[in-house]
């Protein structure tokens, strides 16, 4: 009788933690997000989302902090897991890729998307993070990856 009770209190706690765990592996895709079926939700060309930032940089927090956006730049740095746009586009990589496997070259134009984290004003940098390179298109027409300026959802 002893070691039954020990058994149990033992056991007792294990409950909750596997409950918890169960729960987890049912319901992971609404605990964490897929960042790379997200759809975003604006597309800047080159330079407008730099521009959006630098004329209210308040406004444009409101508007697109933790959101997924689409934008294109110029490559002008890369570390590891980081690439760095127009000198003011900071964009971590998502884990899934890797700068050395994208074959992403200074200078080069690159189409990506990516969840807004925050601008800092000193730098004047915009910080993203969950970043995702398009494969890059031939025809700038392509209406998937490029938006002229009339054509830009609005992001209500």
């Amino acid at each position: 009788m002893y070691n039954l009770k020990y058994t149990w209190k033992m056991v007792k706690p294990l409950i909750p933690l596997t409950i918890l765990l169960i729960w987890a592996i049912l319901f992971e895709d609404r605990i964490w997000d897929n960042w790379s079926t997200k759809e975003p939700l604006k597309r800047f060309q080159h330079g407008d989302l730099q521009w959006e930032y630098e004329m209210d940089p308040v406004l444009a927090n409101e508007k697109y902090k933790f959101k997924m956006v689409q934008f294109e730049g110029r490559v002008t740095g890369t570390r590891n897991d980081t690439i760095e746009l127009d000198g003011t586009l900071i964009c971590k990589l998502d884990p899934s890729q890797s700068v050395g496997s994208s074959g992403v070259s200074d200078m080069e134009l690159v189409n990506m998307k990516g969840r807004i984290i925050g601008y800092d004003q000193e730098k004047k940098q915009v910080r993203i993070d969950h970043g995702f390179l398009f494969q890059e298109t031939t025809d700038p027409n392509d209406q998937d990856l490029y938006l002229r300026k009339d054509q830009k959802q609005d992001p209500r």
